[in-house]
């Protein structure tokens, strides 16, 4: 019986450091509750993950995701998502052909649970500070908390990517996305995050700052991209979808 309780109390330890699941029925998907983000009524609480996890505005949310085959729980709908429309592997994606390409990969959705069960689902990302991309350097450490794994160490790779991403619905070109990488040069291959860790926030922590960096939408390997932090919130508060638009919690 003691072996069981320690057995019981490592995997109750081990959910504790893995972000929380969350996803849509149909299609039914599974990603990362990457972070919260509030509005003018602060009662009033915002999931955002990625546009590929949850869907369009008027999705329902469920916790845990529903593709991991568990009993799920509506948590949520959809207000808002952003996402780049589908396209073909010959398509062109770079500055000069695409040079507005869509830099998102975005979906804003009002909790409908308190906060306080929220946060028992798994670690939630809490950021104080936000990196504008001018400050953001090649190298800096940064983690990133998924719910495959729980916390990542990660460094930033190339800034202001074009590139194709492929989705199990199709390939689609993004504009404006930086890279994470491993920490440290792996002489064997090396996943940095795995499918269900789409949502994960990336951040800087240095002390009692935790500075929001951006989104991980897509992982290859041992790299990942990601979309910045500055254009979510820029993009929240041009959609108009949130009237005073939406800020970090305070």
């Amino acid at each position: 019986m003691e072996r069981l309780a320690e057995a019981v109390g490592w995997l109750k330890e081990r959910r504790a450091e893995r972000a929380p699941s969350i996803g849509r029925a149909n299609p039914n998907t599974a990603g990362t509750l990457g972070g919260i983000l509030v509005g003018t009524d602060a009662r009033k609480k915002y999931l955002v993950t990625c546009a590929h996890v949850l869907g369009p505005a008027g999705t329902d949310v469920y916790q845990p995701g529903p593709f991991e085959g568990k009993h799920s729980k509506p948590i949520g709908t959809v207000n808002y998502f952003k996402i780049p429309v589908l396209g073909r592997s010959d398509d062109p994606c770079s500055e000069p052909a695409v040079p507005d390409a869509t830099r998102l990969d975005l979906a804003v959705a009002e909790l409908g649970v308190g906060a306080d069960l929220l946060h028992e689902m798994g670690a939630i990302t809490s950021v104080n500070d936000l990196r504008p991309i001018v400050a953001m350097r090649k190298n800096d450490r940064v983690t990133f908390t998924g719910k495959t794994r729980g916390r990542i160490d990660a460094k930033i790779g190339s800034l202001t990517l074009w590139d194709q991403v492929e989705f199990p619905d199709g390939v689609r070109c993004f504009g404006r996305i930086f890279e994470i990488k491993l920490p440290s040069r792996a002489y064997v291959r090396e996943e940095l995050a795995h499918p269900g860790d789409s949502g994960s926030w990336v951040v800087l922590q240095l002390g009692e700052i935790v500075t929001w960096y951006g989104m991980v939408i897509s992982c290859d390997g041992g790299q990942a991209y990601a979309c910045f932090a500055e254009y979510v919130l820029e993009e929240c508060n041009r959609c108009g979808v949130f009237p005073g638009g939406l800020r970090l919690p305070a």
